[in-house]
């Protein structure tokens, strides 16, 4: 997976206000929003970022997982398209069920349980090198559009959104 890094000339508070103005809070069911740019604020500086593609768009969306640090001169945000913690932690809870409700059909010989414990981490490796390989390789386009919206509004100071700057 890529590591993003940018210089901003704005300190680490402004740069988390803009996110807060010019992005939209994520909730529940954010990834069926209709091209909106949304943001989550993580504690010690860390953010979500993503911008969705609309209903259509393929599944699974990964957010930009960035942090916020201070830098001379500004601030420094690093990041990359990355899984979440909820994300890691829903396929380790669906592993955890496929395990228990394997357990409950194979009994305790140790010939089943050496085989369900092979086919439930064959099946969570897979689901993972699908969501952390396939899935960024399939949303190409947001990845852009979100680092795009980091450059524009989140690096250097500007004029009003829809204002052009005169020299």
């Amino acid at each position: 997976m890529k590591h993003y890094t940018f210089d901003s000339r704005l300190s680490p508070e402004q740069v988390c206000a803009r996110l807060q103005v010019r992005a939209r809070p994520m909730k529940s069911g954010w990834a069926y929003e209709e091209n909106q740019v949304l943001t989550r604020l993580l504690p010690g500086g860390g953010f979500y970022l993503v911008k969705t593609g609309g209903m259509w768009q393929v599944k699974p969306l990964l957010p930009f997982v960035g942090t916020v640090t201070a830098a001379e001169g500004g601030c420094r945000i690093c990041g990359g398209f990355y899984p979440t913690r909820a994300m890691r932690n829903l396929l380790l809870g669906m592993m955890a069920v496929a395990f228990a409700v394997g357990l409950a059909f194979t009994g305790l010989s140790a010939y089943a349980l050496t085989v369900l414990t092979f086919c439930v981490l064959l099946w969570g490796g897979l689901c993972w090198l699908l969501l952390t390989k396939l899935a960024p390789a399939l949303n190409r386009r947001q990845q852009r559009e979100t680092i795009a919206f980091i450059e524009e509004n989140l690096l250097w100071e500007s004029a009003a959104p829809g204002k052009e700057n005169l020299k």
